[in-house]
């Protein structure tokens, strides 16, 4: 076989053309000789397996980034190479955790150098003895570098050990003639010295190299993988299933609990902003109970006035004509201006409850704002996508899950903001100008009391004697005349406002606030539900996963 080898220049040629090409792979020595990966299709027992090499990942590595995680992705189990005597470095294994997927196994292999010679002198120990004594060495630094293995790469570390990785290629590059199967590339001639100073070492003996070289256990690694390819691969993938599963789960959870307190608290904001429009109406409500009284007060307080004033000037010795006069020059100007104040005040009040409905849409605007700053996830910012796949393939489209989440927005904006259902819900109450002719009516009031008025005013001058008991007196009569007044005038007043049915009014507007709110309020229920339901779904599968329903994990 050394024969073979050593046929020099004419042996070369050959080889030229025969298309010889082992070694075409092997780096030189210098820094990031492999710059892309290279991937090698095997078969394993009819399997088909693939080889994929990569670049390094001491040093920066970030050139080669998207290389080193694209052939990642595809690996289910990954020989990290590391240099001879040399633990590795912590950094450079974390950085193979964060590339690696969670099913991906790692053995560690220490690639021995244990340079054959040329010639051996008589003292010379053998090549073993001399390799063994490295792996001996290799053994120790192995010890050692689990010390990082294992807490770093965790679950996903198998094992360390060594190898003499030029060794075993030398004893592989020839074919089954006994030639060298290495390419004749002067880049990398010293392949071939090396392989005849090897082939010398061992005697010209391939297999012992072999088994120098401790390969063995990276074959039967392989060997062991290809044996139970298709149960690891089931098995992987349903973890990788499961995974996704729980992944997806805890999203969702997360969005579930976090999303729930923000549904909880819009519920909240809902029925505030239901109790301020509630509490509007009954202010409206009672201005509108109180208004008769009001005017009647209003309107009969400047002639009061009037007519004290002129009892005090006369010493409750006011003449019945005087008093006449005075309340009929009073009383045109109340017949007069009863209407429009009457009006006036209504739509004051209208005006109030409108400015009330406004500031509760306000408010909610704020409620709604101050709950969006107060949680950190938002289901406008899921990304929904990540989820639809494995949704869909539950028959939960992500067009269903997306439209239901994303129902929150639509809430906010037309239960909140001006010009949404809400606001056009406050904008319905028009009463316009009422009671017209109600001053003739009220005339007639105060008219028929004049008379009763008028005939209190003799028999007082006779019977109290002193000034102040007669002035006293007669305010008294006055006060309890115009009292009745008042109440006439509010009775009519009350009776009148009775006919514009103003409550009903109010009751059609609030029912369409309170009909709108619900929408809004099921909607944000609807939400939550859908929620639920998506984790529980999620629940299930995994339980189904867990209990081998198809298939061992």
């Amino acid at each position: 076989m050394q024969k073979n080898i050593l046929t020099g220049q004419k042996l070369m040629q050959e080889e030229i053309m025969c298309g010889c090409v082992d070694g075409k792979i092997i780096g030189t020595g210098q820094a990031d000789y492999t710059v892309d990966s290279a991937e090698y299709d095997l078969t394993i027992k009819g399997k088909p397996f693939a080889l994929i090499d990569i670049p390094g990942i001491e040093g920066d590595e970030s050139k080669f980034k998207s290389i080193i995680e694209k052939a990642l992705k595809k690996a289910h189990v990954v020989f990290y190479v590391n240099g001879s005597l040399k633990k590795p470095e912590p950094n450079t294994v974390t950085k193979i955790k964060n590339y690696l997927r969670h099913d991906t196994s790692v053995y560690a292999l220490f690639n021995t150098h244990c340079s054959p010679k040329k010639e051996r002198e008589a003292i010379d120990k053998t090549y073993e003895q001399e390799l063994q004594e490295v792996y001996k060495q290799e053994e120790k630094i192995i010890a050692q570098s689990e010390k990082a293995l294992k807490p770093i790469l965790g679950e996903h570390y198998k094992k360390s050990m060594y190898v003499n990785g030029l060794l075993s290629f030398c004893s592989r590059a020839i074919d089954e003639t006994g030639k060298t199967s290495i390419i004749p590339d002067t880049n990398i001639k010293t392949l071939r010295r090396d392989q005849v100073k090897y082939i010398k070492e061992c005697g010209g003996n391939v297999k012992i190299m072999q088994k120098l070289s401790n390969m063995q256990t990276v074959e039967d690694i392989i060997a062991e993988q290809s044996e139970h390819f298709d149960d690891r691969i089931l098995s992987e993938n349903l973890k990788k299933l499961r995974r996704k599963l729980e992944d997806s789960k805890d999203v969702l959870s997360l969005l579930q609990k976090e999303e729930t307190k923000k549904i909880h608290e819009y519920i909240n904001a809902y029925d505030n902003y239901l109790q301020n429009c509630n509490d509007a109406k009954s202010d409206f409500l009672t201005n509108i109970k109180h208004l008769g009284n009001t005017v009647a007060n209003d309107s009969l307080e400047d002639m009061k006035e009037k007519l004290f004033k002129k009892i005090e000037d006369d010493g409750g010795k006011t003449s019945e004509w005087e008093i006449r006069q005075i309340i009929e020059t009073d009383m045109e100007k109340i017949v007069k201006n009863i209407e429009p104040h009457i009006n006036t005040l209504i739509a004051r009040y209208q005006n109030e409850y409108q400015i009330s409905l406004e500031e509760a849409q306000r408010r909610l605007i704020k409620d709604f704002e101050r709950t969006d700053k107060k949680f950190s996830i938002n289901l406008s910012t899921v990304d929904i996508d990540g989820l639809s796949g494995i949704m869909e393939s539950m028959q939960f489209t992500k067009k269903d899950f997306g439209k239901a989440l994303l129902t929150i927005g639509s809430l906010i904006l037309s239960g909140a903001m001006a010009g949404g259902a809400l606001a056009g819900a406050t904008t319905g109450l028009v009463l316009g100008s009422v009671m017209p002719g109600i001053g003739n009516a009220i005339g007639f009031i105060i008219g028929g009391a004049v008379g009763l008025m008028l005939g209190v005013f003799s028999s007082i001058w006779d019977f109290f004697a002193g000034r102040d008991a007669r002035i006293n007196k007669c305010k008294q009569k006055i006060q309890s005349v115009i009292d009745d007044i008042a109440e006439k005038i509010q009775d009519k007043i009350d009776s009148e406002i009775a006919k514009l049915h103003i409550e009903k009014e109010l009751d059609v507007i609030q029912n369409k606030i309170v009909d709108a709110v619900d929408k809004q309020k099921q909607g944000l229920e609807d939400v939550k539900l859908i929620l639920k339901r998506v984790t529980s779904v999620f629940e299930n599968k995994i339980a189904e996963l867990n209990g081998g329903k198809y298939g061992t994990i």
